[in-house]
């Protein structure tokens, strides 16, 4: 949930398999969703992705995609995962992902594998913490500087109406080792919800609303950059059960 500003990844959504799919592990059926966004407002650059996840055996299968950039840049990324209960408390997951750069006038293109590998622990039904580590693999052609990432995240809920997320990152990027978001999520009715963000790796605010009825679900964000402006996202879901 962009609106959260990418500090819940204790809480589970469709695009789970992008951070923490582990979150997701209880999924009984299938959930299918899009989002798309307008980064800075700028409209000659696209970002958008799909995302399904879907019980498989004892556990659940995710793969997510991702499109950003336009005709001289572009970056598409392309994960595949699987979620397990380890027991009643903790869970676990492990996803594969690649991705593929491509910039014109020359540079060419950079193809790389890595993988991540989450866990998620219910200390009790109103509070979560999770683990994340994004770790590169193999470059294929081209090889990019990806930095290894580990993640260490927190969820805590104040009755059914107001849900506090936490969440902090570590990188061995040379521009931002280390970096915090925040996101507050309340719910005035069971069916709506307002949310709020903020991330300190990339000094933006984030803020949206909410809604599902029965087996849908839409979500309608903007992310505040102080320079760059604001970029707006909008996200649909469609899940069911069995």
């Amino acid at each position: 949930m962009a609106a959260l500003s990418g500090s819940a990844i204790t809480q589970s959504d469709p695009f789970a398999g992008f951070h923490n799919l582990s979150v997701s592990s209880e999924l009984k059926g299938l959930n299918c969703s899009s989002y798309g966004q307008i980064p800075y407002g700028i409209s000659a650059i696209n970002d958008a992705g799909v995302a399904f996840l879907k019980r498989f055996g004892t556990g659940v299968m995710g793969v997510v995609c991702q499109s950003y950039g336009n005709t001289e840049f572009n970056r598409k990324r392309m994960n595949l995962g699987y979620a397990l209960a380890l027991s009643p408390k903790l869970s676990a997951s492990g996803i594969l992902g690649y991705s593929s750069t491509r910039i014109m006038n020359g540079y060419g293109v950079a193809s790389n594998f890595w993988m991540n590998v989450g866990a998620t622990y219910n200390v009790r039904k109103d509070w979560k913490w999770a683990a994340v580590a994004d770790l590169p693999l193999k470059s294929l052609k081209n090889a990019e500087d990806l930095p290894a990432t580990l993640r260490l995240g927190t969820t805590y809920s104040f009755g059914e109406h107001v849900n506090l997320s936490g969440q902090l990152s570590s990188s061995t990027s040379q521009t931002s080792s280390l970096s915090y978001s925040f996101g507050l999520e309340y719910f005035p009715i069971e069916v709506f919800a307002f949310r709020l963000g903020m991330n300190t790796h990339w000094q933006t605010w984030s803020m949206g609303v909410g809604t599902h009825l029965k087996n849908y679900s839409l979500d309608v964000s903007a992310t505040v950059h102080p320079q760059l402006g604001i970029t707006p996202q909008i996200s649909f879901t469609y899940g069911r059960n069995n």
